[in-house]
């Protein structure tokens, strides 16, 4: 596994966060292109489905086997003009604990919430710029994940991700809310697995 890890957070914490998509998916592709080889798959969860279908939209390559979302809805019906990363300090707070994905004693610490204020004001500020501009759908497989109790995304904005795949779609939804993937790891994974399986068979046969 490769995970994407964005200036402002864990080793590149020292770093100036990105507040906008576009510098980040072009990151993302020099490096998928720099270092990916073999066939691979995308995950991103919330801000980070956006920008897996983003880079999917702009990689188009026959090593990338399928497309996986979770936590977002389909990338046409993403809220124009949500300004959440403008929010006073104390009504972020309360959304943070709303959505319930950052842990209580981390969100009672002030001193390490204001450490950690930037970077989530710049994913904000990422998802609430995010314009969707009409295009093809992605040539891959594409398989979403939900939680059934997500006040952010019900279930008919996650189906909505069908219409940007001329491939399988599948659709899979578990117990919770916004992160639900928390209690759904291994389920997940699971899933991720045998959708992968056919895939991968098929990859290996191709010279």
């Amino acid at each position: 596994m490769l995970a994407v890890q964005l200036p402002g957070r864990e080793t590149r914490f020292g770093e100036v966060p990105l507040r906008a998509f576009e510098p980040i998916v072009d990151a993302v592709v020099d490096a998928i292109g720099a270092r990916v080889r073999t066939p691979y798959a995308l995950y991103g969860h919330s801000m980070g489905a956006l920008l897996a279908f983003e880079v999917t939209r702009r990689v188009q390559s026959r090593r990338l086997l399928h497309l996986f979302v979770a936590g977002c809805r389909a990338p046409q019906l993403v809220p124009v003009g949500r300004r959440r990363h403008c929010l006073p300090h104390d009504e972020l707070l309360r959304c943070l604990r709303e959505l319930d994905g950052t842990a209580a004693e981390v969100v009672a610490h002030a001193e390490l919430m204001r450490l950690l204020m930037p970077a989530l004001r710049a994913d904000l500020a990422v998802t609430d710029r995010y314009r969707y501009h009409l295009g093809p759908p992605v040539d891959v497989d594409l398989t979403a994940f939900g939680g059934a109790e997500d006040p952010e995304v019900p279930l008919h904005a996650l189906s909505a991700w069908s219409r940007q795949t001329s491939g399988r779609f599948r659709q899979h939804t578990f117990p919770g809310g916004h992160f639900f993937v928390t209690g759904a790891r291994s389920g997940m994974l699971s899933l991720m697995v045998d959708e992968l399986a056919p895939a991968l068979e098929g990859a290996a046969s191709r010279p």
